[in-house]
């Protein structure tokens, strides 16, 4: 019981860890705003926390954004197509899109070991540049992951855009509509 538990946070740590980074977010946020009407306090370090924290918090969230189907996409003209061809286009999007977090992530993790290699530290904070870096690294990972599950399900006929749980296809009229899309 406990191994499934361990397994199933690992598989949707982007969902545990995109609250705990906005609450912390807004938290330090707070308190450099508030200490700013204190004379006397300084808190450099504040800034470079938020950029962490948000940095993190946006490639968690493209991880979620991919998993839940939220990205960007232009339906006007995606709806006007045969689903056979709208199941091509999100295949296809997807590879697309995970060529470039994979090249996201190969940069990524070559700066950061140059970071480690130059025993860089951040001004204020003091902290490895290499750890400020690492939610790209760890965000291009989980993105990679998201997509394959997209690309997977695709395959599998479970994406619930075509199919339903049966596995059965869709109607046209139901697989195309997204709820607050433009």
């Amino acid at each position: 019981m406990k191994k499934n538990k361990l397994i199933h946070i690992i598989k949707n740590l982007d969902y545990y860890l995109q609250p705990v980074l906005m609450i912390t977010l807004l938290a330090i946020a707070l308190l450099q705003v508030l200490y700013r009407f204190i004379p006397f306090i300084q808190t450099p370090w504040t800034l470079e926390l938020i950029t962490f924290l948000f940095s993190g918090s946006v490639w968690m969230g493209i991880s979620i954004a991919v998993k839940e189907n939220a990205n960007v996409g232009i339906l006007a003209v995606y709806n006007l197509f045969p689903r056979k061809l709208q199941i091509c286009c999100k295949v296809f999007n997807n590879i697309i899109f995970g060529i470039m977090m994979i090249s996201f992530g190969y940069f990524g993790s070559m700066s950061l070991l140059s970071y480690i290699r130059l025993d860089k530290l951040t001004p204020a904070m003091h902290a490895p540049y290499a750890l400020m870096r690492l939610p790209i690294l760890l965000g291009s990972i989980y993105t990679i992951y998201r997509i394959l599950q997209v690309l997977n399900s695709i395959r599998n006929h479970k994406d619930p855009e075509f199919y339903d749980e049966a596995g059965n296809p869709k109607e046209k009229s139901k697989c195309t509509k997204i709820e607050g899309a433009i």
